[in-house]
This record gives C-alpha cells, structure tokens and sequence, in this order.
C-alpha cells in the first residue's frame, strides 16, 4: 500500500522542500524502510530452507522466490477478461434503460401535446403505433 502512496508523497516532497531528499537523516530512515520491506520477502527462502510442511512454490533458489513473487505459480490471470465483460454488460443495459427512458418521456409528451388538441383520442392512438413502430 505504501508503495501505492510514494509516487505522490515524491511529487509534494520535490514541490515543496526538494532539498529533504538530500539530508542524511531522510537517506537513512529511506534505506531502513527499504529494507524492513523487503525482509518480508527474503524471509521466504529461509523458510523454504526449513522444509515446512505447507511450501508454496518451494523458494529455495533465486528463480523460484522470482517466481513465486511474480506469482508465476498462478498461471496467465483471465479474471480481467471476465470483469470488462461483466462491465460492457452493465454500459449496455445502462443505455437500454437511458433509451427508455427517453421513449417514455417523449411519449408523455406527445400525450400531453395531443390531450390539447380536440382530436386528441385519434391522435393518441396513432402516436403510439407510430412508438411502438420505432
């Protein structure tokens, strides 16, 4: 989540105070934070050294803990494919419901236009066909 932040904490830090990047101290407590972050990760080869009972992706070599945090074990992710279907079907009966909604508002305008006129019921009658021929 952190990392999801820094891009934007960079750019106020680079238009406010540019020179903060360079102080000793912020480069110590960057690198500190740095490598809090990534022991989480090297942490998982020391385990898989251990033999435990549950070893996902069994990192025991450098290519195997690349693998397993670029989840390779996962295979190619086809749930984006399904979620951009899902989101066309949403826009597609989103306009469908925007088009009826259209179509009765005209149609109560035409009711309304035509219960003015002294053959409105004629009138009426034919403005439907002609929705209902649309």
């Amino acid at each position: 989540m952190g990392v999801l932040a820094a891009p934007a904490v960079l750019v106020y830090v680079l238009l406010t105070d540019p020179r903060a990047l360079l102080r000793p101290r912020f480069i110590i407590v960057a690198a500190l934070v740095v490598a809090v972050g990534t022991s989480v990760n090297l942490f998982i080869p020391i385990r898989a050294h251990l033999d435990p009972y549950l070893n996902q992706g069994e990192a025991t070599t450098w290519p195997a803990l690349k693998a397993v945090l670029a989840r390779d074990q996962f295979g190619e992710q086809r749930e984006h494919a399904d979620d951009l279907r899902r989101i066309e079907a949403v826009r597609l009966g989103i306009d469908r419901a925007e088009r009826a909604l259209e179509l009765s508002a005209a149609q109560h305008d035409r009711h309304a236009a035509l219960a003015r006129t002294p053959d409105g019921e004629v009138a009426r009658v034919i403005a439907n066909a002609v929705l209902l021929l649309e």
